[in-house]
């Protein structure tokens, strides 16, 4: 068991297949809160208050469990998107809000697309929840995302993305007619040992797999 303090509220424990023992009783909404207290004394973790929000995450051997009390601000957003059609539909319905400058990621990981930002905000981004999932307790899942997805944009994703809309606009009106997919070279799988995240870029016109 390893574990990961995020600030005074959260907290991320790594656990081993010798650790499941300890599980009992984490996926019983009724049990769920006394498991998660033992798992944070047994790793010697004490965070203030009573109220927890739990998130789990398993495979194969290995889990992440990411336990936040009560309520923090957030300081990034992460969207989680099933195809690069709904992340440009969703880029295209926040593209003319965009301004400033702006920090954000994009990521591919175990087939899915993955928007991470970060506040300040550079668009009203509140659109994007109608064509992608928010992942709930952003921060902490960032540490996952940054650790076995593969990173296919950054420092400003959005605003490239935004730039791919803008030229697909121009393409609907006869300057060209080859629409463009983001594709990724290699998969992530949750715990194994990899090499640091290759960079992969935005092509044209390959199906993302």
């Amino acid at each position: 068991m390893r574990k990961l303090l995020l600030g005074r509220n959260s907290a991320v424990i790594f656990l081993e297949a010798s650790d499941f023992i300890l599980l009992a009783g984490i996926e019983d909404t009724q049990k769920q809160h006394d498991t998660v207290k033992k798992i944070l004394k047994v790793a010697g973790i004490d965070l203030p208050g009573d109220q927890l929000t739990v998130e789990f995450f398993q495979k194969e051997e290995r889990g992440i469990l990411f336990v936040t009390a009560g309520s923090e601000s957030r300081s990034c957003l992460i969207y989680r998107f099933a195809n690069s059609d709904d992340l440009m539909d969703a880029v295209r319905s926040v593209k003319s809000s965009l301004k400033g400058s702006e920090h954000s990621e994009l990521y591919a990981l175990q087939g899915k697309l993955y928007l991470f930002l970060t506040a300040p905000y550079a668009a009203s981004i509140g659109h994007l929840a109608e064509f992608a999932d928010e992942m709930p307790h952003p921060e902490q899942f960032s540490i996952y995302l940054h650790e076995h997805g593969q990173l296919l944009s950054a420092p400003s994703a959005f605003r490239e993305l935004a730039a791919h809309a803008a030229s697909s606009m121009k393409s609907s009106k006869g300057y060209s007619t080859r629409p463009f997919r983001i594709t990724a070279s290699a998969s992530c799988s949750f715990g194994q040992e990899e090499a640091p995240p290759r960079r992969a870029t935005l092509r044209e016109p390959q199906a993302f797999p």
